[in-house]
């Protein structure tokens, strides 16, 4: 493929994407106002884009703020492993070997992500996952730091639609200096001319896959050349949606969902503003015995507009406020439930007010088996487009390196499939547990205590400290679990034959 092979489709996506940019440099504007001129103009830094001149109430930015937190901390908490390998189903028979192997590459892993700047990075991609649509590079490191990640903007990505609602190629255009082109990828082959060219130009990243290998192009979109040409093993570009349309493949996110409050709340507090305004400094009448023209009255605070008379039966003041609808609250009945819709759709406060009452175990459980259902769906596709590429580059990236020896497993719940530890995935199975412990508390209130361990098998134990998140190494394996429950059992066959023969 060549630069003007890939510059053509490339603009094939540009034009696709014009559908959809007014409605996220709205969502921008509202919730993220520092960026709102970053969407179609990078060329804009964002200290001149402060928004004041557009957002008159805050509670959309922490919302989205506090959207960011909860999601990292529920989908990949930093510093801790949020995932485990295990075996699949189609070599269950060699677990207890390959399990052990599966540990070490786990720990491996995830020391290659504490080594890295993901927690940074991810926590950047999620602002843009929250409009709808997120990227996240991932790239080859060296031996000691394995992992390289960068956050695509959005206003940078650009997806090629192939239909059926499905993109191929990724692409990503961005400005980087002719002159400084190695630094930003050591493999370029920059010509004379670029190296002499001090002013930003634009260059097109794209990811197309080619008789089944994935090409890594860069193209220096002035002269149309390709300078940086590589064959990979894997998709760099982690592209990963919240929510997608029939259809669509940009996706929707909770920031558009929340747009319509977010812009009736900014309206009305605009109005509220300027309500107070007016009651502070208010608006004047002054008389005069010229001709009043009503095109040139402006009524605004500290306005004086000229009238022939200010009314009464003997000469009123000559200067006399004028009666204006200051006194009008209705925006204190609605912005109340705005925030409080905002903040529902955002996720912003799963558990309620920190205010009310003390809340019982009981409730804070339900409520967050509640924040996890309603995140459930988006939750499930995180997993596939966001943490399964994850694992899958990062596994090729170690092989690759020589840390780990994957041969041609793959992470396709056949051979190696994952179990997911993250404090959401823990809240979704809570159903699960509380369903098996009902279970056993029924039994034991028909047959008696003793029933639920004589009749449930050992394995329930590490099943059950899987789906709470307990590590596994802190408990004991079924085997020595079968013999304490023997050894249990023994002792209290000697007590009872002991207390029969007491007896006779």
């Amino acid at each position: 493929m060549n630069a003007e092979d890939i510059l053509k489709r490339f603009k094939k996506s540009v034009a696709y994407r014009q559908n959809w940019e007014n409605l996220y440099s709205s969502a921008y504007e509202h919730f993220m106002p520092q960026r709102s001129k970053n969407f179609k103009d990078n060329t804009s830094d964002g200290q001149n884009n402060d928004g004041k001149d557009v957002v008159y109430d805050s509670t959309p930015l922490d919302s989205l703020n506090k959207f960011v937190s909860k999601l990292q901390t529920s989908l990949v908490p930093a510093q801790k492993n949020w995932l485990k390998l295990k075996v699949g189903t189609s070599l269950k028979d060699k677990a207890d070997q390959l399990q052990p192997v599966l540990d070490q590459i786990t720990e491996i892993f995830f020391s290659a992500i504490r080594n890295s700047n993901f927690d940074v990075e991810a926590s950047e991609s999620f602002y843009d996952l929250a409009v709808g649509t997120a990227c996240l590079m991932m790239q080859e490191g060296d031996f000691l730091s394995p992992f390289r990640f960068k956050t695509v903007p959005l206003s940078e990505l650009y997806l090629e639609k192939v239909g059926n609602g499905q993109y191929n190629s990724v692409y990503r255009k961005h400005k980087v200096i002719p002159m400084f082109a190695q630094k930003v990828w050591p493999d370029a082959k920059v010509s004379s001319e670029m190296l002499s060219d001090e002013r930003e130009q634009d260059f097109v990243e794209a990811v197309v896959q080619e008789q089944g290998v994935w090409k890594y192009y860069v193209v220096f979109s002035r002269a149309k050349q390709i300078v940086v040409a590589r064959t990979l093993r894997y998709n760099p570009f982690i592209v990963f949606r919240w929510s997608v349309m029939p259809g669509e493949v940009y996706g929707r996110g909770p920031v558009l969902f929340a747009l319509p409050d977010a812009k009736s709340l900014n309206k009305t507090k605009e109005l509220i503003l300027k309500n107070a305004s007016m009651a502070v400094s208010g608006a004047w009448t002054c008389e005069d015995d010229g001709v009043t023209n009503p095109e040139t009255i402006k009524i605004q605070p500290d306005a004086i507009i000229q009238v022939s008379s200010n009314g009464g039966s003997n000469r009123a003041a000559t200067l006399q406020p004028l009666r204006t609808g200051t006194d009008f609250n209705v925006g204190d009945m609605v912005i109340s439930d705005l925030r409080q819709s905002i903040s529902n759709i955002m996720f912003a406060n799963p558990m309620g007010p920190v205010d009310q009452p003390v809340k019982t175990a009981t409730e804070i459980e339900y409520r967050q088996k509640q924040y996890a259902d309603e995140v459930g769906a988006p939750f499930g596709r995180l997993q596939s487009e966001f943490i399964r590429p994850i694992i899958q580059n990062g596994l090729l990236i170690l092989d690759g390196l020589g840390k780990i020896d994957i041969k041609d497993f793959r992470v396709n719940e056949e051979q190696i499939a994952v179990d997911y530890a993250s404090p959401l995935s823990i809240t979704q199975n809570t159903e699960d547990v509380n369903k098996l412990i009902k279970f056993m508390e029924v039994v034991a209130g028909i047959f008696g205590p003793q029933t639920p361990a004589m009749i449930m098998n050992t394995d329930v134990i590490p099943t059950l400290a899987t789906k709470m998140g307990i590590d596994l190494n802190n408990i004991k394996s079924a085997e020595e679990i079968e013999q304490i429950k023997q050894n249990a059992a023994e002792v209290a066959q000697q007590q009872m034959e002991g207390q029969t023969d007491g007896v006779q």
